[in-house]
C-alpha cells in the first residue's frame, strides 16, 4: 500500500500504451475523418487501485438507475484516510449494463486522478474508413507515457492498416471545431464548472453541471449561453465524454 505522500503521484502516473483503448468520437467530412479519444481500460484501473491501496484497500459500489449507473469508489490510505469519489455513465444500445458499469468506474477513477493526464493530450485527428478507425496509436509524447516507454517522441504517431493517412500517419494537430479550444484547464476551473448551476433548461435547471446526464451535457455544450456552454464542455472533457 502506498504511503500518504505517494498516493496522488501513483494515482496520476501515466499508463503504458497497452493499457489504453481508443475510440472514435466526433466524425466529419462525411465520415472520412474523426477525433480519436483515449481511455484507460477497466482492468488497468483495477490494477492501479490494487497497487496504490492494496487488494483489500478499495471497493467499487455500482448503483443502477433507469438511465444508467453511478459507481462510488472508496479507498483507504496507509494512514487510514478514506477517499471517496463517484460518477456515472448512461446505458447505450451497444454496451448495456456491463458497459454502463465499466464507464461509470472509469469516470469515478478519473475523479480520483487516474488517467486524468489524458485530457491534456492534443486533439488527435485521424483518417477514417466509413467512420471506422483502421489503425493504432504507436507513440505518444514522452510526458504522456511511463519512464520505460519514453522514446523522445514529441508527437502522437498513428499507424494505419490498409491505407495511409493523408498526413503520412502523424496526427497531432488540432481538429476542426465549432467551439473555441478549451486549452489547459486548471483544477479550480474544473471545480467551478462541476458546481455551475444550470439555467434556462427545461430538464436540468437548478442542477449542478456535474449532475447532468451525458445527452443533456452535449446539448448544453452547444447552447447559446457561452458561459454555460464552456462549463458543460469542461465537465464533458473531465468525464471523457465526446461532444
Amino acid at each position: 500500500m502506498a504511503k500518504k505522500n505517494d498516493v496522488e503521484a501513483q494515482l496520476k502516473a501515466p499508463f503504458p500504451l497497452a493499457d489504453l483503448e481508443w475510440r472514435v468520437g466526433s466524425t466529419f467530412k462525411e465520415g472520412t475523418k474523426g477525433i480519436l479519444l483515449p481511455f484507460v481500460t477497466a482492468r488497468a484501473i483495477q490494477e492501479r487501485l490494487d497497487q496504490v491501496f492494496g487488494v483489500e484497500g478499495w471497493k467499487n459500489k455500482p448503483d443502477i438507475y433507469e438511465q444508467g449507473v453511478v459507481c462510488t469508489l472508496t479507498a483507504t490510505t496507509a494512514d487510514g484516510k478514506v477517499i471517496e469519489k463517484a460518477d456515472g455513465a448512461e446505458f447505450s444500445q451497444v454496451s448495456g449494463l456491463k458497459g454502463g458499469i465499466s464507464g461509470a468506474l472509469k469516470r469515478a477513477a478519473s475523479a480520483m486522478g487516474i488517467g486524468r493526464y489524458l485530457y491534456d493530450l492534443p486533439v488527435i485527428n485521424v483518417e477514417l474508413d466509413h467512420k471506422r478507425f483502421k489503425g493504432k496509436v504507436v507513440a505518444l509524447p514522452d510526458e504522456f507515457v511511463p519512464e520505460s516507454e519514453k522514446t523522445g517522441a514529441t508527437e502522437v504517431k498513428i499507424e494505419y492498416y490498409g491505407f495511409a493517412g493523408s498526413d503520412g500517419g502523424y496526427n497531432n494537430h488540432r481538429g476542426a471545431s465549432n467551439s473555441a479550444p478549451l486549452g489547459n484547464v486548471s483544477e479550480d476551473e474544473i471545480k467551478a464548472a462541476m458546481d455551475f448551476v444550470v439555467r434556462n433548461d427545461k430538464y436540468n435547471e437548478g442542477k449542478k453541471m456535474s449532475e447532468v446526464w451525458e445527452k443533456s451535457l452535449r446539448f448544453l455544450a452547444n447552447g447559446r449561453d457561452k458561459e454555460q456552454a464552456r462549463a458543460a464542455r469542461i465537465v464533458a472533457r473531465h468525464k471523457g465524454i465526446a461532444l
